[in-house]
């Protein structure tokens, strides 16, 4: 039997026997609650004798301003899609999880730019069309790709730890040569220092430093090359035409000369 409405029997309400209808045939079906602050609740079997809220439309949350309507899904009530369910929107209780099960990929896309955010709006990572894409720690760019390459502020330890590494530390500030922070390479062992290559003062030149931090060799623009301490060949040290090998002992310097 039905229960019909309206002039032309437009909408409809009626059971066949195994399934129960509410049918409109004429314009649009129209469910409200006008009690304010209150919901409308969808329930259905919940597979263990009793029924459960699969979601409801919580008018507590709308403000008629920046939240206009509310969805809400109770914890471990899933949004399936897909005619498999391949793709599944949930919360525990605890973790909130976007999850492609199925075939295919999961591809999320933004007609310019896509971002990652904690509910602080701080940034985890941001991709822009035609653009860079940009990683952040504590909401400071850290690492953007360019058209060339990659940029880094800061120091990159490659190695993915600071105990077995090898650290390069580049530096923008206004005078990037003043002391441990001018550019350079460090090895890095068990988190001792092996080594490190840096700039020399004003950018001149590089110098060579041992696990103490102590210079060792200065190589400058010009080819000079300065040593702290002996220089031992195990082949021969060879003298080009027209040159010479010069020891600075004061007064008694010594040239040798091809």
């Amino acid at each position: 039997s039905n229960l019909a409405f309206g002039s032309g029997h437009d909408l409809r309400l009626y059971h066949n026997g195994s399934v129960s209808y509410i049918t409109n045939y004429t314009g649009t079906l129209d469910i409200s609650n006008n009690a304010d602050n209150a919901d409308i609740n969808f329930r259905n079997d919940n597979g263990a004798g009793g029924v459960s809220t699969y979601f409801y439309l919580d008018g507590s949350l709308t403000n008629g301003t920046t939240t206009l309507g509310a969805t809400r899904f109770p914890d471990n009530s899933k949004i399936f899609m897909g005619t498999g369910g391949d793709l599944e929107i949930y919360h525990d209780g605890s973790n909130s999880y976007i999850k492609d099960t199925g075939t295919g990929n999961l591809i999320i896309q933004g007609s310019s730019r896509i971002e990652l955010k904690a509910a602080n709006d701080e940034k985890y990572l941001r991709a822009i069309v035609n653009g860079a894409v940009s990683l952040y720690y504590d909401d400071v760019e850290k690492l953007a790709t360019t058209s060339t390459g990659v940029t880094v502020t800061g120091a990159a330890f490659i190695n993915g730890n600071t105990d077995n590494s090898v650290e390069f530390l580049t530096v923008d500030d206004g005078d990037p040569t003043v002391g441990s922070q001018r550019p350079h390479i460090k090895f890095t062992g068990a988190g001792t220092q092996l080594g490190k290559i840096r700039v020399l003062d004003n950018g001149v030149g590089m110098q060579f430093l041992n696990s103490a931090d102590s210079i060792k060799l200065t190589i400058a623009d010009s080819g000079n090359a300065t040593f702290a301490g002996d220089v031992i060949s195990n082949s021969n040290i060879k003298i080009n035409t027209g040159s010479h090998l010069f020891f600075d002992g004061g007064t008694n310097a010594t040239y040798i000369s091809e």
